[in-house]
């Protein structure tokens, strides 16, 4: 820990304090608020830091940066409970924004289950600003705590996916469909009995489905989603419901247990090719993967939705089963995996000619002040594998980045004015995502003494 974790900073005065409380007014009744000193050195461009939002909720520290907003460690008036803050920037020109952003946040308010976080408030500020007030949780995001290059044991993994499940079977009956779900948005806890315990996070670009109201849906041809954990089907701009979080979770379940997602290697868009025509590798057999575990996993990664469990209950009854050794692997697994299989050509879900994928893509490349929004220049046209084994020649014009969040839109013109639309459809999506990437501080010391004044600098 740096001198600097520990101290205040208000920005009116430019006053470090020590012995202060985090959102507070600051002691010299300049009207400012106290933050976080370390955060403010260290994101000098997070300007709303020290902003009181909704009247009640100071924001005093920082817990990740993206394209559209911000989420913020705020306190919430005057009860002094720490909380996650999404903040959405005002300069969106879009009507119709504030309408969905409202029907997605009710939606999300109503989830209760307990591996989903929680949201507490949202409205809007009087310059147009958005935000969404979510529970701040300590713990690990899954991709740091998943060893590199080896797995967890079948048994965790399992015990742990169930409850993802659980809390995706509750959002998926109220047609919420995640759309991002990924080890960077699944969060560890350590549970009182030793076990871990899951938080679900980021519904951040959830779209609800089967909305009557035309006019609050997000706009149809945006594709939003992470290349290694997207289901063929997203990949495709094709309607979506809950069975294609339950592919994504097929990804990360195999991540899980094997090491890595089934598919790595190339671009992204090669990356995008290989969940819509290759079928997984098979795990190998010196991890001690239970065949009948296996056999959940090769079916949620089926290529056509109809072949996968019909909701979220299916799975997690079969992984259940599997894990007590009720259940023997399916007899058309085989069909699907590299071993023996047959070519894959005839894996369920292929689609006969090339494949175009949405002519506007645009990848999210984490950078020192968050992500960058890449347009490509023309479409995307990419091939099939025939009977074969023959391969038509791709047009590949996506940046080569594999791990990073893709947006694309179908497009009939490339005008600035119709990809700025694309974008704005986007950050709706962006804007409910229960972005907590960081960790909660476990709560504010209680103040003993008068607060010290700190030199800051020279």
């Amino acid at each position: 820990m740096s001198e600097t974790d520990d101290l205040c900073y208000c920005k009116v005065c430019s006053q470090g304090w020590q012995g202060a409380t985090l959102g507070e007014p600051c002691p010299t009744n300049d009207g400012g608020v106290l933050i976080s000193l370390a955060d403010f050195q260290a994101y000098p461009h997070a300007s709303q830091l020290g902003r009181i939002v909704g009247g009640r909720f100071p924001l005093v520290g920082v817990l990740g940066e993206g394209g559209f907003g911000a989420v913020y460690k705020a306190i919430q008036q005057p009860v002094g409970r720490p909380v996650a803050l999404k903040l959405i920037a005002s300069d969106i020109d879009d009507p119709n924004l504030p309408a969905r952003f409202a029907q997605e946040a009710r939606v999300v308010a109503g989830l209760k289950d307990s591996s989903i976080v929680t949201l507490y408030d949202y409205g809007s500020e009087p310059d147009g600003t958005l935000f969404m007030v979510f529970e701040l949780i300590e713990g690990l995001l899954l991709n740091k705590v998943l060893p590199r290059g080896t797995g967890w044991p079948a048994e965790r993994a399992v015990r742990l996916m169930l409850q993802v499940l659980n809390g995706l079977g509750e959002a998926h009956q109220k047609g919420l469909v995640h759309r991002d779900l990924k080890p960077e948005n699944i969060m560890v806890l350590g549970g009182r009995a030793g076990g871990d315990v899951a938080k679900v996070l980021d519904f951040g670009i959830a779209k609800v489905v089967g909305c009557d109201d035309e006019g609050l849906r997000t706009r149809e041809g945006i594709v939003l989603g992470t290349p290694r954990y997207m289901s063929p089907e997203q990949s495709q701009d094709l309607p979506l419901d809950g069975r294609s979080d339950l592919y994504s979770l097929g990804v990360i379940l195999y991540e899980m247990v094997v090491g890595r997602p089934p598919f790595t290697e190339g671009a992204a868009i090669e990356i995008l090719m290989a969940h819509i025509s290759t079928p997984p590798p098979t795990i190998p057999r010196e991890l001690g993967v239970p065949a009948a575990i296996e056999g959940v996993i090769m079916h949620a990664l089926s290529k056509k939705p109809e072949s996968r469990y019909a909701d979220a209950a299916a799975m997690a009854g079969a992984l259940e089963a599997a894990l007590a050794g009720k259940i023997e692997p399916p007899s058309d697994v085989s069909s699907t995996l590299v071993d023996g299989g047959p070519s894959p050509v005839s894996s369920p879900g292929l689609l006969p000619g090339p494949v175009k994928l949405p002519a506007t893509v645009a990848l999210d490349e984490e950078g020192p002040r968050g992500p960058v929004m890449r347009p490509s220049s023309g479409p995307v046209e990419v091939p099939l594998v025939t009977p074969s084994g023959s391969v038509d020649q791709v047009t590949d014009q996506t940046p080569n980045f594999a791990d990073v969040p893709l947006i694309s839109g179908n497009q009939k013109g490339g005008s600035g004015k119709k990809l700025a639309m694309l974008i704005a459809a986007g950050v709706l999506a962006v804007a409910i995502g229960l972005g907590v990437w960081a960790f909660a501080d476990g709560g504010e010391p209680e103040r003993t003494r008068a607060p010290v004044k700190v030199r800051i600098g020279n």
